[in-house]
C-alpha cells in the first residue's frame, strides 16, 4: 500500500475517490418552475371554489365603519350642541346638520363638507340597505330616504337596518335610543 501523504493526490487514487462519493443530488430550476406553477393553479382553484374574493370582508368593514361614524357623529352633536341626522338610502349614508338662523329662528338641514368624515358613504357593491325607524321606513329603490335623528345629547332615533346582499339580510344593526348600537351577523 503506498504511503498516505497529505496535500498531495495520486490521480489513480483521485478516480478511485469520486467513485466512492456520491453525484449531488437536487432538482434543478425547471424542476422547481412546474411544481410552483402546479401550486399555483391549485390555489387559483380554491380561491374560486370558496368564491367571494374578500366581499364579506368589505362588508364587515362597512358596518364597523357605519358604527364608528354614528359615534363619531354623536359626540360631534354633543360637543357641538346641535342636531344631527343620518339620511338612509338603499345604496349608502349622508350626515346632515340642522343650522338654524339668528334671525327667524328657523334652520335648515345642510350636508357636511365632502371633505369631512360624516360625509356620504356608499354600501359596498351589492350591498343594500332596509330601514325601519319611529319616523320612517326604507324598503325601495326610488331614491328616498330615511332619517335618524342625533340629538345635542346624544341620543338617536331608535331604527333596525338590515344591510342585504343579493336579497338575503346578512347584516342586522338595532340602534337604541342612547346611542349604542347593537351589530348581529345574520
Amino acid at each position: 500500500m503506498p504511503p498516505l501523504v497529505i496535500g498531495v493526490v495520486n490521480p489513480v487514487q483521485s478516480n478511485k475517490l469520486q467513485a466512492l462519493v456520491p453525484k449531488e443530488s437536487g432538482f434543478t430550476l425547471f424542476e422547481l418552475l412546474i411544481v410552483i406553477v402546479i401550486l399555483g393553479i391549485v390555489a387559483a382553484f380554491a380561491l374560486l371554489a370558496t368564491g367571494d374574493f374578500g366581499r364579506s370582508r368589505r362588508i364587515e368593514a362597512s358596518v364597523s365603519q357605519f358604527v364608528q361614524l354614528v359615534q363619531m357623529a354623536e359626540q360631534q352633536a354633543i360637543i357641538e350642541s346641535n342636531v344631527l341626522a343620518i339620511a338612509l338610502t338603499p345604496h349608502g349614508y349622508q350626515f346632515y346638520r340642522y343650522q338654524t338662523t339668528i334671525n327667524n329662528n328657523q334652520g335648515q338641514w345642510q350636508t357636511l363638507p365632502p371633505n369631512s368624515l360624516l360625509a356620504y358613504h356608499s354600501w359596498p357593491a351589492g350591498v343594500k340597505a332596509s330601514v325601519s325607524s319611529s319616523n320612517s321606513s326604507l324598503d325601495n329603490d326610488d331614491g328616498t330616504k330615511s332619517f335618524i335623528i342625533i340629538s345635542p345629547t346624544g341620543d338617536l332615533t331608535p331604527f333596525f337596518l338590515y344591510l342585504k346582499l343579493h336579497s338575503k339580510a346578512i347584516f342586522y344593526l338595532k340602534g337604541l335610543t342612547n346611542g349604542t348600537i347593537e351589530v348581529k351577523k345574520l
